[in-house]
């Protein structure tokens, strides 16, 4: 064993990258399996048709709906570079979850050393948020990786207070909010972070001010305003927009705290935290709480850096918490915080790890339980994949438009009886069966749709002129609308049933029908 430890640490840098290498291989072998299973949803259908228009374009219709542009951007160059399948859209993401975990370990590493970064890294690479979203076509795992690298970036600055780390840092934070607003909760609970670290108790306000915003700091702070300026106005007018006219999400209560801790440790939600499940969490929370605690009050060494994993993991789901009560308008959503989530990874890296011998055998527990809930979590991810628990059902646009190409003989059109499956099942249309969707049908009320009321190629503005006698015509839907044709002449030739794989939705249904 002392040999071996030896021969480890005379080859670190080499062992290093074999360590970073097998966790590469294991999430990008998982998610690379994943990523083809499960039918794209409305979320991500909706960035595939955004990334079909040019840059001005994204641009324009991201600010008429309630994000920003950041993400958009690359996934387009993404696509100029691999295509628009859907698997290779789904990759950008996985590499943006790769680089989380490599990040994360020299970010453990910076902060406590090199066992906690042992620690860290298969709590990283299994995290079970970090796994379902990196197969998820949005920002998600991209804002966590600027999160986590503008918090390396910051520490490193901490320390060294030097202008370019700074200038990077300013960078970082300035691109994590152009992915995502809630970037600016991490980024405010590492600034408060990093001014512990220069106030003096012995000093006057005025002073400690003067000493934390020096040259450097406004530097970084000042480019990352800059960056981020052309984009300002546009997320006050979403803020106040989403503000006034309500939303989708729904109220905090305590199945939203059920569900965060529940996706978090094993994605599952409070419906699926049942039994030994239900129980494996509580004693996770108690051991959490218990060693932080100990740990606090012993462990002064590495109290200000386990400070800054603290503030990240808790400022966040707090304030999002807060800011979503009334009369506000409910804001929380599990993923919008998916880097607090993650960086839990760290925080029980650093209390499995950290020394406290007379709770050792508590540690190892700890450790081994998180590790254990961490699979059965990735096993999960792969029992319900992209399921919504919002709306209790998921997309089913994939094995509908198989369904559809299997049964035809001749290009036939493919007409989507409402604007949300008609943006997961263009993305599986062909020169065969095109999609397409109906006017009539649809109310462009939401900033989702814009792209749809402009949009010149999709849209059927008059059905009875749009087809022609003896055509033949699929009809899909997400509900049973499609038994109904839309023009009473129409003779049924085929009807296919699809259900959903989970929850109890109505099932999605595809007519075929003759033109008469």
């Amino acid at each position: 064993m002392e040999k071996m430890k030896k021969w480890f640490q005379s080859h670190e840098k080499l062992t290093i990258f074999l360590a970073l290498f097998s966790a590469v291989v294991i999430y990008a072998g998982f998610n690379i399996w994943q990523s083809g299973r499960w039918s794209i949803w409305f979320d991500e259908s909706f960035s595939a048709f955004m990334i079909r228009h040019n840059f001005a374009e994204i641009w324009h219709y991201t600010s008429l709906d309630v994000n920003s542009p950041l993400y958009y951007f690359l996934l387009k160059l993404w696509s100029m570079l691999f295509g628009h399948d859907v698997a290779m859209l789904r990759s950008f993401s996985i590499l943006c979850g790769l680089g989380v975990i490599i990040v994360g370990f020299f970010l453990s590493r910076k902060l406590f050393g090199a066992k906690t970064a042992w620690f860290a890294l298969p709590l990283l690479t299994l995290s079970p948020m970090l796994v379902r979203y990196g197969t998820e076509m949005r920002t998600y795992t991209l804002t966590t990786l600027l999160i986590f690298g503008a918090t390396l970036a910051l520490v490193i600055a901490a320390k060294k207070n030097q202008r370019k780390v700074w200038i990077i840092y300013g960078i970082l934070a300035a691109l994590a909010m152009w992915s995502h607003y809630y970037a600016a909760l991490p980024l405010a609970a590492g600034f408060i972070w990093f001014m512990t670290t220069r106030w003096q108790k012995d000093i006057k306000v005025r002073a400690n001010l003067l000493k934390v915003f020096d040259k450097n700091v406004k530097w970084a702070l000042g480019l990352a305003f800059v960056l981020f300026l052309p984009w300002l106005g546009v997320m006050l007018w979403q803020v106040a927009v989403v503000q006034g006219m309500g939303f989708w999400i729904p109220p905090v209560s305590f199945m939203t705290l059920g569900n965060f801790f529940g996706e978090m440790l094993v994605y599952l939600g409070v419906n699926g935290l049942k039994s030994w499940w239900l129980l494996c969490v509580l004693i996770w929370l108690i051991l959490a709480i218990f060693l932080s605690v100990k740990l606090w009050q012993s462990n002064k060494k590495s109290r200000r850096n386990y400070l800054l994993i603290l503030l990240i993991v808790l400022v966040p789901p707090l304030t999002v918490a807060v800011i979503s009560m009334p009369p506000l308008q409910s804001m929380f959503i599990n993923r919008y915080v998916i880097y607090s989530m993650i960086f839990v990874s760290i925080l029980v890296a650093f209390l499995a790890s950290a020394d406290l011998k007379k709770l050792k055998k508590v540690r190892i527990v700890f450790y081994v339980l998180t590790l254990i809930l961490s699979i059965l979590g990735v096993y999960n991810v792969a029992t319900y994949g992209n399921f919504n628990r919002d709306t209790n059902s998921m997309s089913v646009a994939k094995t509908i438009m198989v369904e559809v190409a299997t049964n035809l003989s001749e290009r036939t059109i493919v007409i989507a009886d409402n604007p949300w499956i008609f943006y997961d099942a263009v993305n599986y249309a062909t020169d065969k069966n095109p999609v397409y969707f109906l006017d009539s049908s649809t109310e462009y009320e939401f900033g989702s749709l814009a792209m749809l009321r402009d949009d010149k190629i999709h849209k059927i503005k008059d059905l009875a002129k749009f087809v022609k006698s003896g055509q033949t015509v699929w009809f899909i839907s997400g509900s049973s609308n499609a038994k109904n044709p839309p023009i009473e002449t129409w003779e049924t030739l085929r009807k296919i049933e699809v259900p959903f794989p989970i929850g109890d939705a109505k099932p999605a249904w595809a007519v075929e029908y003759l033109v008469r």
